[in-house]
């Protein structure tokens, strides 16, 4: 049940060692394991002769190792071996260390443009949802403004059609105002003179001062003047003589234009009107009378 040396630590190494060694050391190494220094690599070269080599002397014969001690150079051997191992596995470790230290950084700034990426995709996919919402404003937008130029077509198709048929009134019109203008001047003359002719009436009423003579036979006073005999042309006529207090430019406008009616009443129960004296003294010619209201009336 012995566990198998390393090929490092042989029988022959063992036996050489022993070699070296007094019996009494080899007994106070044996009583005091602690105090071991021994290697094998400070064992001398002698090799064990075996049984057959002869007992010329005590301490020279080999002396096969006990038990204990291959055992314990063999535990020394495994243990330096799992020290190597360890210190190597301790450097492994380390260095795996560094490696995971170096990929949670990496995954570390991996997880951080991650988030920055998920960020800016976020950011993206609100642009997206925004831009659809702004393009669905603007398709809305294009077809209002499409069906406004639809109408605004049909208006100008309608407005084109009416400038055509206007054109076409303007042009009748135009021509009516050419005749209309040509008629308006022949009336223009017309007017005019008849406009000379009326003036020529509206004048032929007024009565020049000197041929009206006026006597001293008073037929009548009123308010606005007394009434005598005169003579006009040889005939002899009723005059009445408008008082100079009353006379005014008003009064003068309201008395030419009573004359005027005047020239152009003719009834068989007036008296006719012959003229008038519009300078000077305002006078009233009128037909002379063979009786009078009041002697009508006496009568």
């Amino acid at each position: 049940g012995r566990p198998p040396l390393h090929p490092q630590h042989s029988y022959e190494g063992l036996v050489g060692l022993e070699r070296q060694s007094s019996k009494e050391n080899r007994d106070h190494q044996l009583d005091h394991p602690e105090e071991e220094t021994g290697s094998h690599h400070h064992l001398p070269s002698r090799q064990y002769h075996g049984e057959g080599s002869g007992r010329s002397g005590l301490h020279d014969a080999p002396v096969p190792p006990r038990p204990e001690t291959l055992l314990r150079y063999q535990t020394r051997a495994e243990a330096s071996a799992l020290k190597q191992e360890l210190e190597s596995l301790k450097e492994s470790l380390k260095r795996s260390d560094l490696t995971i230290s170096q990929e949670r950084n990496g995954k570390r700034k991996l997880a951080a443009s991650l988030r920055k990426s998920e960020e800016e995709r976020e950011s993206l996919r609100k642009k997206v949802v925004q831009m659809n919402k702004e393009k669905q404003h603007l398709t809305a937008t294009l077809t209002k403004v499409s069906e406004e130029k639809q109408r605004l077509t049909s208006n100008l198709t309608m407005v084109t059609e009416e400038k055509q048929c206007l054109t076409v009134a303007l042009t009748e019109v135009r021509e009516d105002k050419s005749r209309m203008e040509h008629t308006l001047r022949d009336n223009t003359a017309y007017i005019s003179k008849l406009e000379g002719q009326l003036n020529q009436l509206e004048k032929s009423w007024e009565i020049l001062p000197g041929s009206l003579r006026i006597t001293s036979v008073c037929l009548g006073k009123g308010s606005w003047g007394e009434v005598k005999v005169g003579f006009y042309q040889h005939t002899k006529v009723a005059v009445k003589l408008i008082h100079d207090l009353i006379i005014s430019d008003h009064n003068k406008g309201l008395f030419k234009r009573e004359m005027q009616i005047a020239s152009h009443l003719r009834h068989p129960h007036l008296v006719q009107f012959i003229g008038a004296v519009t300078t000077g003294t305002l006078t009233i010619v009128t037909e002379l009378m063979e009786t009078s209201l009041r002697k009508q009336l006496m009568q």
